[in-house]
């Protein structure tokens, strides 16, 4: 069984002791309100002295489960493919009318130039410069 790294058992640790404050700050009320839940519900068992002592924490029974949970990714998964930021000086007309069209604009900006780097866009207008090369802008770099 995997043993836990100091940063893993630090996090258990910081659970603890917040649960511990939780429990130190618990409304009386509410508490004899959910214990009376408990015992009025006929599948519930109450807990015996003797299973409370044979009791251990999730991390000494199942140590890879509890650092699984720890080592847990958090936010959005990664992509297969991520996108890459650029900064693009467009005409604040054509921001404008590509804002106004809604939530995914973005989105729909890059599908438009996939399909017009791929020539879906017509013979009209098309640019003579291959993908990949740039035009000339006639200022120096």
């Amino acid at each position: 069984m995997p043993d836990l790294t100091r940063a893993e058992q630090a996090e258990l640790d910081r659970r603890r002791a917040k649960a511990c404050r939780l429990i130190e700050t618990a409304d009386p009320a509410a508490d004899a309100a959910v214990v009376a839940a408990a015992k009025a519900d006929p599948d519930a068992r109450p807990m015996t002295g003797a299973a409370l002592a044979r009791m251990r924490p999730a991390h000494e029974v199942h140590p890879e489960l509890a650092a699984a949970g720890l080592r847990r990714r958090r936010g959005r998964p990664r992509s297969p493919s991520p996108k890459q930021q650029v900064t693009l000086r467009l005409d604040a007309d054509v921001i404008a009318r590509l804002r106004a069209s809604g939530a995914g604009w973005q989105t729909r900006v890059n599908e438009l130039l996939r399909r017009w780097l791929a020539g879906e866009r017509g013979g009209a207008g098309r640019s003579k410069v291959p993908v990949g090369e740039q035009p000339s802008s006639g200022r120096r770099t």
